[in-house]
């Protein structure tokens, strides 16, 4: 998942017919996972420090 949500180029999308929309659902939907990858990492820190 922490790969996924790091993707910045699509090179099959961009060979599409509709690759702006498609390179757009693709950026918004990486953006989306990013957040949540961000959170659960910060979720496992809290969790660490608090069994310290």
């Amino acid at each position: 998942m922490i790969d996924v949500a790091s993707l910045d180029t699509f090179p099959k999308l961009v060979k599409q017919v509709d690759a702006d929309e498609l390179l757009a659902e693709a950026r918004a939907a990486v953006a989306n996972l990013a957040k949540w990858v961000e959170r659960h990492a910060g979720l496992g820190r809290r969790a660490r420090e608090a069994g310290r």
